[in-house]
C-alpha cells in the first residue's frame, strides 16, 4: 500500500507541477490582458472603472477569463488516486461485517442450494457444487466494480456541480458585483 501511495503521490506531484507551470503561464497572459482592457475601458467607459484601482481589476479581470477546468481535472485525479483504495477497503469492509451478519450467504452454501433447486437449469447441472461456488464467488466481486464506479461517478458530480455553481461571469458583470 505504501508503495501504492508512493507512486500516485508522483503521478499527482508531476501532474500538479505541470499545472503549476501552465497556471504561472496564463497569469502572465492574463496581466497583459488586464493591463490592455483596463487602459480600454478607461477611455471608452471611465463611469464603469469608478471604484475601481488598476489591481482590483486585474483580480476581477482574472476571476473573469481564467480556465477554470485544468484545477477540478488535477481535483478530481487526486480523489481519484487518493480515494480508490479507501472505497474498495470501505467496500471490503462492507462485505465482511455483511457476510458475518448473516446478510450475504456464503458461496458454498448458495452454489448448493442452487444446484439441488434448479430444475430447469441445464448449465447448474453440469457443473459440480464447488464449481459453482468458485463461479458465484467471482460474481460476487461485481459489487466492487459498481462500488468504485458510483465513487467515481460521485466525485465527478460533486466537481462538475461546484464547477458549475462557481462559474463566474463576465468582466462587466463581475465589475458591476464588485462595487
Amino acid at each position: 500500500m505504501f508503495t501504492y501511495f508512493l507512486i500516485t503521490g508522483f503521478i499527482f506531484g508531476a501532474a500538479y507541477g505541470a499545472y503549476w507551470l501552465w497556471r504561472r503561464r496564463v497569469d502572465e497572459d492574463l496581466s497583459v490582458g488586464a493591463q490592455t482592457d483596463w487602459d480600454h475601458l478607461r477611455q471608452t467607459q471611465p463611469d464603469l472603472l469608478a471604484d475601481l484601482d488598476e489591481d482590483r481589476f486585474g483580480a476581477l479581470y482574472a476571476k473573469a477569463n481564467l480556465p477554470r477546468f485544468p484545477a477540478y481535472a488535477l481535483a478530481a485525479l487526486g480523489t481519484f488516486l487518493a480515494g480508490t483504495p479507501i472505497m474498495l477497503g470501505l467496500l471490503n469492509a462492507g462485505a465482511y461485517v455483511s457476510l458475518r451478519l448473516g446478510v450475504v450467504p456464503q458461496p458454498g452454501d448458495a452454489a448448493v442450494d442452487l444446484y439441488f433447486n434448479a430444475d430447469g437449469a441445464s448449465f447448474v447441472r453440469r457443473v459440480s457444487p464447488e464449481a459453482l461456488s468458485y463461479i458465484l464467488q467471482g460474481w460476487s466481486g461485481f459489487y466492487l466494480f459498481f462500488g468504485l464506479l458510483i465513487f467515481w461517478m460521485g466525485t465527478v458530480y460533486v466537481l462538475m456541480r461546484r464547477y458549475h455553481t462557481r462559474t463566474p461571469g463576465t468582466l462587466k458583470e463581475e465589475i458591476l458585483r464588485a462595487r
